[in-house]
């Protein structure tokens, strides 16, 4: 009786064994589908389209003495749109992201919204309204033919989406000024949260970090306004660097949802491990037009910036793609970009 009570129990046991591997199995499916489903949550669109329709052309710098894998550009697009359906938003803020594995460098270059460039279809128009009349295609193929870059990819954020982002990696750490931190306090004071003390290092939520990269009257207006968007973008990315690799899958999976881009889940993941890896990488921030590169316009009664684009062509080409910057740009930084760089160099 004994011997059998025990054969009864080592059966049992057994049995339960057997559905160990089972249990673990379906978790680990469970797991892995839901970290596919997270990192894929943001809105891929497709943009398959020919270097023609793209606006690239064949003597493009980049297909002399450049690997494809070398120098990566895409084209970043924050959008003043409260609406999520509204698909005709002219694009606030356009910047070209570099990842530059051949000369070890990251560069944030903005271009200037009311640039008076040819927008095909639509003749001569302020750069900004590229986005508006034909989404992010147009827009892409605008930037390739007026300055001569090989853009293939790109990313949309809402900049109402961009506050629950800053949100979602647990804000960031930005360089302000005194004439900005007054300012900035101005709208801290209307929403009823805590003012900042002094100017230097400040740690903002979203909604402060926004609005902070807003600002337009303070300093050199537009052409500032644009070099603290490239600030708070840096310290987003900066904060994910430092969380690591896991870290950086982790914040991607948390802010897919609130992007849309043309680049695929695998490539996300790549860049990102490509630009972790690599410990030499330096950030830079440049802006065009350069300062004394344009002049005051008007077209259809709007204030333009009028630029002469073949040569700002040939100087944009050769800091993206030969890591020449021009005489005289004094809106380059080497990082981390620190308050006192910063005051010093204007």
């Amino acid at each position: 009786m004994t011997t059998g009570r025990r054969m009864n129990k080592n059966n049992v046991y057994l049995k339960k064994r057997q559905w160990i591997p089972l249990l673990l199995l379906a978790i680990i499916v469970g797991l892995v589908a839901y970290i596919v489903e997270k990192v894929t949550a943001y809105e891929s669109v497709d943009l398959t389209l020919s270097d023609e329709e793209l606006g690239i052309t064949e003597d493009h710098p980049s297909a002399v003495n450049t690997k494809s894998d070398e120098i990566f550009h895409m084209a970043l697009f924050g959008l003043d749109r409260r609406n999520s359906n509204d698909q005709h938003s002219r694009s606030d803020a356009m910047i070209i992201a570099t990842l530059d594995f051949k000369h070890d460098k990251v560069k944030l270059t903005s271009l200037m919204r009311d640039q008076l460039v040819d927008i095909e279809g639509y003749g001569l128009d302020k750069l900004n309204h590229a986005y508006a009349y034909g989404g992010a295609p147009l827009a892409i193929k605008t930037i390739n033919q007026n300055f001569g870059t090989n853009i293939r990819n790109y990313a949309t954020v809402d900049f109402f989406m961009l506050e629950d982002i800053i949100n979602a990696i647990g804000g960031v750490t930005v360089p302000i000024n005194e004439e900005e931190r007054v300012e900035l306090n101005k709208q801290l004071r209307s929403e009823k949260k805590p003012l900042i003390k002094k100017e230097g290092e400040v740690h903002m939520d979203g909604e402060t970090a926004v609005a902070y990269s807003r600002i337009r009257y303070v300093g050199d207006g537009d052409f500032e306004r644009t070099e603290r968007q490239r600030r708070v973008l840096q310290a987003m990315v900066v904060k994910a660097k430092e969380a690591g690799p896991y870290g950086m899958a982790k914040l991607w999976m948390t802010i897919a949802p609130y992007v849309e881009t043309s680049l695929s889940s695998d490539e996300i993941l790549t860049l990102g491990r490509d630009y972790y890896s690599n410990e030499k990488m330096e950030w830079e921030q440049a802006r065009f037009p350069l300062d004394g590169t344009w002049r005051d316009g008007r077209h259809h009664g709007s204030w333009v910036m009028e630029v002469d684009l073949e040569a700002q062509k040939r100087v944009i080409q050769d800091y993206l793609y030969r890591d020449v910057p021009p005489q005289g740009m004094e809106t380059v930084f080497k990082e981390p970009l620190l308050l006192g760089e910063r005051l010093e160099s204007h």
